[in-house]
């Protein structure tokens, strides 16, 4: 009796071919299986209340007068740098 293939395609569903009892993977899939006897994956020990209590990315930006002064400076940067290229020229 044929079984079907463990080998997981490109597209990352299960293959279909049929393989012999004896085999687990097809010809095509032949590869994945020292792979899968190698390294079984780790479980995900990621409880759902570790995942709901944390926090979403939030950056550091300062306050609304850092931010202000930090994008002044950057503009008076590139008007300095455009005046000194613009002599050279």
């Amino acid at each position: 009796m044929d079984m079907q293939c463990k080998g997981i395609t490109k597209s990352g569903s299960r293959c279909k071919n049929k393989v012999s009892p004896e085999d687990e993977f097809c010809t095509v899939h032949s590869n994945q299986k020292k792979v899968s006897k190698k390294s079984k994956r780790p479980s995900n020990d990621t409880s759902k209340e570790q995942i709901e209590s944390s926090q979403p990315y939030s950056p550091n930006v300062g306050s609304e007068e850092e931010v202000k002064r930090e994008w002044l400076l950057f503009i008076i940067g590139v008007l300095v740098l455009h005046l000194m290229l613009r002599k050279k020229s």
